[in-house]
């Protein structure tokens, strides 16, 4: 990941997740999904116009940063399974 830089700051960055998760698989890394427990934080009024929760996901700028970030090999490491 040190390599890596702040590439993420062009590619993807508003979504750590998708950068961190790039990385590990460019570097062999094996990841899993956690399975939510149910907690959650919520803050009043911190989920208005340009939150990360209505920009990534109900807006596709998860898929827009994650098209952003893969590249043709990772998508073929990722289609390998």
């Amino acid at each position: 990941m040190h390599e890596a830089g702040d590439s993420f700051t062009e590619t993807c960055p508003r979504a750590d997740d998708i950068w961190i998760n790039v990385q590990a698989l460019r570097a062999g890394v094996v990841t899993r999904r956690v399975p939510c427990r149910g907690f959650a934080l919520s803050f009043p009024r911190s989920q208005g116009e340009g939150a990360l929760h209505t920009d990534n996901v109900g807006r596709g700028g998860n898929d827009r940063q994650l098209a952003a970030t893969l590249t043709p090999g990772d998508v073929d490491v990722l289609n390998a399974g």
